[in-house]
């Protein structure tokens, strides 16, 4: 009896039946009887059987996939031309919705209300923008997500590659670019990570560009100023000497690098004659304030003993005062005029102690200063833009060494220092703005929220810190920065003091022992 052959041929294979051999080796039997074609039958491979777990995740991450082909973020980063782009490399914005970069675009437009020079498109629709001016997009999406980590920070991240590759490596320079990067300075404490931070070099860059696209020549005259229809274009060369100022020289103790305030005045009034928003009308206000503290840093800074002499920054404010101070100001406003009342009276003074009746004057304006921001509405705490903050930071931390540098009458009790007054209301607001978060979550901004605490616990500590020190004094001048000035509270607390055990713990769990020394190194140095 023939044997089988090892594997069956198509036509066998086929009908099911036995394939056996025929008399010649490669024909079988069946196919020599009926003079067919006899061709091996090729055995097809067998497919792996997927498991239902992993069969429902292929299905979801194929879903997510085709999903953020066509979401709003997918776009952006196209028309970003952001390359090697991939779900997992920036999923947050890589889904994002339509509807949420919507909501993010309105939000936006609430910060801007409370900044002075913030950049308002015409239009905050987001597909006109997409169109029209990415960059700048994604700037404004990137300072209105505080409320979503994720989506922040994989924002920053396509941010600052974006602009170090159209910048620093092709060497591209625009009004977009420009904008986009004041918009991302403005909001910057949000984002604050002592690891990257690069406040003042991101200043001097934005400065830089505007003096290469030459805004400053737009404004030589009423006439040229006259002329410019978009009063972005205004608003963009405002913002560079507001946040010049503001934290160039109040923050970093630099100096005006713009030198050109007449034609900043000219822009001011264009600004404040073409637009209906309330800010842009205090244009002309805030560019002779902002002035005030460049004249007063350039006369402080020079060695001519004349012009030292001639420094009289107290009739310069008096003056600014009485023609613009209305109680109808914005709350920017009146917080910088407060703040550079008091700053002027500190670094005029120089080497010398500060007399009583000086060290009062300043208390009462950096009082003002918290209680103007504390009387705003309960989400303007997280929609103030860098220089007011800074402001708020600063007078946090010298009111206390102020307060208990005032003298005291042996026969009267030292009463309690107004710091812990204001502490305590700047907690009861963040406690409000918790409870609220559910039913609005542009309040919910945990990264700033955290630092606030921080904040306010060591400026807590310090205060008591300094009643307990029998040296304490107001030995301010315009040596010190604002960096040594804060971290002069830490030199002062060095020492082991009482404190209750709710305070104590409170303290620990918040971790404050080095975080000011971090935070300060990239802020307010004056």
């Amino acid at each position: 009896m023939r044997s089988r052959r090892r594997q069956a041929c198509e036509g066998c294979h086929a009908r099911k039946s036995r394939c056996l051999p025929g008399n010649s080796a490669d024909t079988c039997k069946r196919c020599e009887e009926n003079d067919l074609s006899c061709e091996a039958h090729e055995a097809r491979t067998r497919r792996r059987k997927i498991p239902r777990k992993e069969l429902r995740f292929v299905d979801v991450a194929s879903k997510l996939q085709a999903t953020s082909e066509h979401s709003f973020g997918h776009e952006l980063l196209v028309a970003l031309q952001v390359q090697a782009v991939s779900p997992s490399k920036w999923p947050a914005l890589e889904t994002l919705t339509h509807e949420r970069g919507q909501e993010l675009c309105e939000h936006y437009r609430r910060l801007a209300t409370a900044v002075p020079f913030a950049i308002y498109p015409s239009s905050v629709a987001p597909q006109k923008l997409l169109s029209t001016s990415p960059i700048l997009l994604l700037s404004i999406i990137l300072s209105a997500s505080s409320s979503c980590l994720e989506l922040e920070r994989h924002c920053e991240d396509i941010f600052r590659h974006t602009l170090a590759d159209r910048v620093i490596i092709k060497g591209q320079r625009s009004l977009e670019l420009l904008q986009s990067l004041l918009t991302y300075l403005i909001w910057y404490p949000h984002r604050f990570d002592p690891s990257t931070q690069q406040y003042y070099q991101f200043l001097q860059l934005a400065l830089g560009m505007a003096a290469d696209l030459g805004l400053y020549k737009q404004f030589k005259h009423g006439k040229f100023a006259q002329a410019i229809n978009d009063l972005n274009t205004v608003r963009t060369f405002l913002l560079c000497y507001y946040l010049g100022c503001g934290c160039g020289i109040l923050g970093f103790d630099r100096p005006d690098v713009m030198r050109c305030v007449e034609k900043l005045r000219a822009a001011a009034g264009v600004l404040a004659e073409g637009s209906d928003n309330p800010l842009d009308k205090e244009a002309p206000a805030i560019v002779e304030l902002m002035h005030i503290v460049a004249q007063q840093w350039d006369c402080l800074s020079s060695t001519d003993t004349a012009r030292l002499a001639s420094l009289d920054s107290t009739t310069s404010q008096e003056m600014w005062r009485t023609a613009h101070y209305r109680s109808t100001l914005s709350s920017a406003t009146k917080s910088s005029y407060h703040f550079i009342s008091a700053y002027s009276i500190i670094k005029s003074a120089g080497y010398r102690s500060l007399p009583a009746q000086k060290i009062g004057t300043c208390v009462d304006h950096l009082v003002a200063l918290l209680s103007n921001v504390l009387d705003q509405d309960i989400s303007y705490l997280f929609f103030l833009g860098g220089v007011e903050w800074g402001h708020v930071l600063t007078s946090l931390f010298l009111l206390p060494k102020l307060e208990t540098s005032l003298p005291v009458k042996s026969t009267e009790p030292r009463t309690a220092p107004l710091t812990f007054q204001h502490v305590g209301d700047f907690r009861n607001l963040l406690h409000k703005i918790r409870s609220e978060t559910d039913t609005n979550s542009t309040l919910n901004a945990p990264h700033f929220s955290d630092w606030i605490e921080k904040i306010l616990a060591a400026v807590e500590k310090q205060t008591i810190s300094r009643l307990r020190s029998p040296t304490a004094d107001a030995g301010l001048n315009n040596e010190e920065t604002a960096h040594e000035l804060v971290n002069s509270f830490v030199d002062d607390g060095k020492h082991d003091g009482s404190h209750t055990n709710g305070n104590t713990r409170h303290l620990q769990e918040l971790g404050t022992e080095d975080f000011w020394t971090d935070f300060m190194s990239d802020w307010l140095h004056w």
